[in-house]
């Protein structure tokens, strides 16, 4: 049982499995449900020490000196604590591991829907091209000479070399070196390759294998649960750190994003020091952002007149490692007693500023419709936007979809939580805008190459060069407060938009509390969690009127916003999308009009756009188009003075 103080020993025991323990400091095999290795607290050339379950917790045993226990034991013997200093280790490991199994959930939920299979090999296939280095010895002179890296640390992380590469290269001025040779980076999982980064030996050029996992950190397998792991910005970089005996890993490049997947795997390490390019551009900023999105224990380490790890090594300690190890653990402990950036005076934030420019900022919302994007300008610490419509039926979910579909394209990360449209019919709407040129309908039958043409089509670089990132999921997990759940999302995806459709389905009454109430909680979470994470959530609401049977045709009405009046108040922007219902519908497909006004009705930063416009729907292609300006002068309502609201009888 746990206590108020936390959970118990036997808890602390489940929770943190031995064999992800001791794989930090041993090799282990797997042999069925037990775990073999050779034991690492007596020397042995033949594995005799076994991990096995026992009770719903793993424990060890070894046959040659006799040793064993729990994980509690194992770390006591290896780190030689105390039992209450190893039950302490044990609750700081628990927190990581509560942290990624949290990860686990969201990624269950929350799936990439531009996510295609990625080409793997074989770790067996590298064997030539290790062997390959180990024969050229201009490569091996470029490794030991040039960067200082050891033989033995090359062969150890799979470094291996090709002559020639049919790779796009990137700078037409390198072309000559095609042929020069390259090292080859490979980044394993397991016992495969799932992205291999080759560098020239001639020039600073760098290519890739296409159709591989080019996102996937490099040396990821040395990350383990005892020891703290360095994050750095390139191969060679992470090289030096290994080879002077601590766990290193390099993301692939400064300007690739963050992902789920990396913050999984660098949480399971007690601590993590990041350690970059100290270059003040790109590099710099991607680790102050894994910074701030790792959270505890996660600490920015900066190299003194150095521009990395690599020039660190050789021209600050003259390529010794034990000089070099010395001033690291200098350097991190300076780290961890260095404050995260707290506030600055007005004065100082004044004299910073570059400026700013609402239109052209590209962190706010965007649309790809000009006239509907001049109507605001929400920025990235908006908190929320709210989008309602006066029916049931008018396409708030499609236009919502359409849009972050081309904010996804911009380069913008994005979630969506669709409880209202759920699984194969969010994909089919996706198929149905993806492919406009099919005409697909959506309700009927979408076939598999529609959805394979839908996924090439987005699985390109968007207009920042980074890969298509939009995640959607229908169903949060029961046993958590959904709240509590969108905020690991955040944490774990990090999306700068996060859909929610609809309002209600994320508002979860606590013991006691009314529906206001909650309704007015859950928008102050929502607006502080936007801000917090700089993450725009876009709310799908109702109407009030909506689910009223309305039998007047010619004067429609537009209700107002359900929800507590918290809910609009915290709102940034809040848009109506609005469609008359049609005069006799029988027999047809649909009983609202095509012509859809969207109006402003609230808005804190307005842009320089009328406050109302419309579109036209065109369901064919389930998508919205600015509806033409002859079509639209006929509709354009005449905005009261009084109550800023075009009159009803217009509708």
């Amino acid at each position: 049982m746990s206590d108020q103080n936390g959970p118990s020993a036997d808890d602390l025991k489940r929770m943190v499995l031995l064999h992800d323990v001791a794989a930090g400091v041993m090799k282990l095999e797997k042999r069925g449900a037990e775990w073999w290795g050779n034991c690492p607290f007596h020397g042995e050339d033949t594995p005799s020490f076994k991990i096995s379950e026992h009770k719903g917790c793993e424990v060890f045993k070894c046959f040659g000196c006799g040793k064993s226990g729990s994980v509690v034991d194992f770390i006591e013997l290896h780190e030689h604590l105390t039992t209450a200093e190893a039950f302490k280790r044990l609750n700081e490991l628990a927190g990581t591991t509560e942290w990624r199994e949290e990860a686990k959930k969201v990624q269950a939920t929350f799936k990439n829907i531009g996510d295609v299979p990625k080409t793997v090999l074989p770790l067996t296939v590298w064997a030539a091209k290790e062997t390959a280095l180990m024969k050229s010895p201009e490569a091996l002179a470029w490794l030991t000479s040039t960067r200082g890296i050891s033989v033995e640390t090359a062969q150890a992380l799979h470094f291996g070399f090709v002559q020639t590469t049919k790779n796009k290269i990137v700078n037409p001025e390198n072309e000559c070196y095609r042929d020069s040779g390259w090292l080859c980076f490979p980044r394993i999982v397991g016992d495969k390759i799932v992205a291999v980064k080759m560098r020239s030996i001639i020039c600073k050029e760098f290519t890739q294998l296409a159709g591989m996992d080019a996102r996937a950190l490099f040396n990821s397998d040395t990350v383990n649960m005892l020891e703290p792991v360095f994050v750095v910005e390139g191969e060679c970089d992470a090289a030096i750190m290994e080879q002077a005996d601590f766990r290193c890993v390099s993301i692939p490049n400064a300007t690739t994003k963050i992902t789920p997947e990396w913050k999984v795997i660098l949480k399971k390490a007690p601590y993590v020091v990041l350690a970059g390019d100290n270059d003040g551009a790109a590099g710099s900023d991607k680790m102050r952002l894994l910074q701030n999105e790792l959270g505890e224990n996660t600490h920015l380490l900066l190299w003194p007149e150095a521009k990395d790890a690599n020039d660190f090594f050789r021209d600050k300690c003259e390529c010794s490692v034990e000089l070099f190890r010395k001033k690291v653990l200098e350097l991190v402990e300076e780290s961890k007693s260095t404050p995260v950036d707290g506030f600055e005076s007005i004065i100082q934030q004044l004299r910073k500023s570059n400026g700013s420019d609402g239109e052209n900022d590209p962190l706010r919302l965007h649309f790809q419709i000009k006239e509907l994007d001049r109507m605001a300008h929400v920025p990235i610490d908006a908190g929320y936007c709210v989008f309602y419509s006066t029916y049931s039926g008018t396409g708030k979910s499609v236009f919502i979809t359409q849009m972050m579909i081309e904010e996804a394209k911009a380069g913008q990360v994005v979630v969506v939580y669709t409880p209202e449209l759920t699984g194969s019919a969010y994909r089919a709407l996706i198929a149905a805008q993806i492919l406009p040129e099919r005409n697909i309908n959506r309700s009927m039958v979408v076939t598999q190459d529609d959805y394979h043409a839908a996924a090439a089509r987005l699985d390109v670089p968007t207009a920042t060069d980074e890969p298509f990132l939009y995640y959607a999921g229908y169903e949060l997990p029961k046993e958590i407060d959904p709240l509590v759940f969108i905020e690991m999302a955040l944490k774990v995806i990090r999306p700068t938009r996060f859909v929610i459709d609809t309002f209600p389905c994320v508002v979860a009454k606590q013991r006691g509390e009314s529906m206001v109430d909650a309704e007015s909680r859950t928008a102050e979470s929502l607006s502080t969690l936007g801000k917090k994470y700089g993450c725009i959530f876009v709310v799908i609401g109702q109407s009030n009127k909506e689910a009223e049977d309305i039998k007047e045709k010619r004067r429609d009405s537009h209700g107002s916003l359900r929800g507590s009046r918290v809910l609009q108040d915290k709102a940034h922007a809040i848009y109506l999308i609005h469609r008359k219902k049609k005069e006799d519908c029988t027999g047809q497909l649909e009983q609202l009009e095509a012509t859809t006004l969207v109006k402003m009705e609230k808005n804190r930063t307005s842009g320089p756009g009328a406050q109302a416009i419309f579109l036209t729907y065109v369901r064919e292609k389930s998508r919205f188009h600015l509806q033409a300006p002859a079509e639209s002068a006929k509709m354009q309502p005449t905005v009261s003075s009084d109550q800023n609201q075009p009159p009803e009888e217009m509708y």
